[in-house]
């Protein structure tokens, strides 16, 4: 299988579960209660008979003064999540350590882990018959070239179908500590350790291997990769259709921290681990598997009010999913609600935290156009005494005019006039002709610049006899920008230059709805300025 994100490879690996196609996660991690104050690691579930087994290190009554571990084995409560009705296995605990390492999917063999064995003559992984619910007739497992003794730091686990072995030692071929292996049973033996190669060990540690009943994912601890909480995190790897080990996946902060975390096993419909994130010893700490909540959005919309209006609004509404969500829209923005747009179609993307994805288009629209009623384009702004348009990163002239060629190409048969203002300072008549130049630079620039047929811009300039409206914030009223009604700012340099500002504009308003090819020729005239005024 191809590597994804963990909650989509769990789905289709790790649980055989009812909800196939929908994400999943995992509820926050909850420690394991029922033990005494001791180290649990190892931990094994058998399914058939709802049991957990595990190993214990630090307990009062190991038999070798508390230094190695014991097998136990405990009823698993995952509703109160606790352990019950502890039991040790004496039958295989001797004096030294003794861990398990395996279960048959049968139930009928269990694979321990002894430093010595019960007769005290070596040191390797055995197999015991479950007979009434004793262990009996252990049996060493030869693996050809695998060579440890009492003092090797080993690990196994042994597949439920109990042909494939995976060991975590330093073996001669490992690039770092314990580096996992690979052994499987063919015609009647054990074949020599494979190592896994460097996509999956690191020169860290790998440790605590566990290989889901599919065989394509492998879970396992480490402390020697570069994208690690700190301490030993567990990953995952996929095997690929090629037969090779996917680059290994942090399982994410829901399960690793900054200590160490090992050792984890699948139980049920949840994952079970060792963490020491508590203190010194590792305890058992278990995650729920829960249903991602489906992704659904609606949204509300405000139209545009008047023609060429920019007050439409979209507000979006999650009624269902799995937060924080992520917003795209096709205007860049990525806020969850816009304001302040024009007509037209607006798209966004909606993605929850757990990759679930919506796309969603809606549509802006504005009343139909008004004939003889004047409507302003976005800014459309003059360096102040002049016709040279203002392109910074306080307004783009050039955006605006485009926005002319938009409504333009949106109806073809209107005819606009393009009607530009200047402020009250300076002469009555030289600001008419000032303005008329603005008017002419526009119009060059759709016509010259942009291929805009002539014959539907008439460009016309009204000096300072038509001031913009203004909505005062000290009385909440609109007023004129007049001469009489700016002097009242005399005092304030900045007020007075962004009011300026506004009177000097260009405003639109359609002229005629019934524009052909059999329209007369522009005036030439409308291509020159008149002549260069200072104002």
């Amino acid at each position: 299988m191809e590597t994804k994100s963990f909650l989509s490879f769990i789905l289709l690996t790790l649980f055989s579960y009812t909800l196939i196609g929908q994400e999943m996660q995992f509820s926050q991690p909850i420690r394991i209660s029922g033990l005494d104050s001791t180290e649990e690691s190892a931990p094994f579930y058998d399914e058939l008979k709802q049991q957990l087994y595990f190993v214990r290190t630090l307990f009062d009554r190991l038999k070798n003064n508390n230094q190695d571990q014991d097998s136990w084995k405990a009823k698993f409560n995952t509703q109160t999540n606790s352990l019950e009705n502890l039991v040790s296995l004496e039958e295989v605990n001797n004096l030294n350590n003794n861990i398990l390492c395996g279960l048959s999917s049968d139930g009928k063999r269990m694979y321990f882990f002894h430093s010595k064995d019960y007769q005290g003559k070596n040191v390797g992984l055995f197999v015991y018959d479950r007979i009434n619910g004793k262990l009996k007739n252990p049996k060493k497992i030869v693996v050809p070239g695998l060579e440890i003794s009492a003092t090797n730091t080993i690990g196994f686990f042994m597949h439920p179908d109990e042909t494939t072995l995976l060991i975590s030692y330093q073996g001669q071929e490992s690039i770092g500590m314990e580096d996992l292996y690979l052994s499987k049973f063919e015609n009647g033996k054990w074949t020599s350790p494979l190592h896994l190669g460097n996509s999956i060990n690191s020169t860290g540690f790998e440790i605590s291997p566990y290989l889901t009943k599919q065989k394509d994912t492998l879970f396992f601890a480490t402390n020697g990769r570069t994208d690690s909480y700190g301490g030993s995190d567990i990953y995952y790897s996929c095997l690929s259709k090629s037969g090779e080990w996917t680059t290994p996946v942090n399982l994410g902060p829901t399960i690793n921290t900054v200590h160490f975390e090992a050792y984890l096993i699948q139980v049920e419909n949840g994952l079970l681990w060792s963490s020491n994130k508590n203190g010194n010893y590792t305890d058992f700490y278990f995650s729920q598997l829960v249903p991602s909540v489906p992704l659904q959005i609606q949204y509300t919309k405000k139209d545009v009010s008047t023609f060429q209006g920019f007050d439409g609004e979209i507000a979006l509404k999650i009624q269902s999913g799995n937060p924080p969500y992520k917003y795209q829209w096709s205007t860049g923005v990525n806020s969850k609600d816009l304001f302040q747009l024009r007509a037209g179609e607006y798209s966004v993307q909606v993605t929850d935290s757990k990759e679930q994805k919506i796309q969603l288009r809606i549509q802006i629209t504005q009343p139909q156009l008004p004939l003889d009623s004047v409507f302003h384009f976005p800014e459309i702004q003059y360096k102040s005494d002049t016709w040279e348009f203002i392109n910074d990163s306080t307004c783009s002239s050039y955006d605006s005019l485009n926005q002319i060629i938009n409504t333009l190409n949106q109806y073809p048969s209107i005819v606009l006039k393009l009607i530009s203002h200047t402020d009250a300072r300076g002469d009555k008549n030289r600001n008419l002709v000032l303005s008329q130049n603005r008017s002419r630079a526009c119009y060059r620039y759709l016509v010259l610049e942009k291929g805009i047929d002539p014959r539907r811009i008439i460009p016309v300039g009204l000096g300072e006899s038509s001031p913009a409206s203004y909505l005062d914030p000290s009385t909440g009223k609109e007023v004129l920008l007049s001469a009489e009604y700016l002097s009242r700012f005399d005092d304030n340099s900045i007020v007075i230059s962004r009011l300026n500002q506004l009177n000097r504009r260009t405003e639109g308003i359609i002229d005629r709805m019934n524009f052909s090819n059999n329209d007369p020729k522009a005036p030439e005239s409308y291509l020159l300025f008149i002549y260069q005024s200072s104002n």
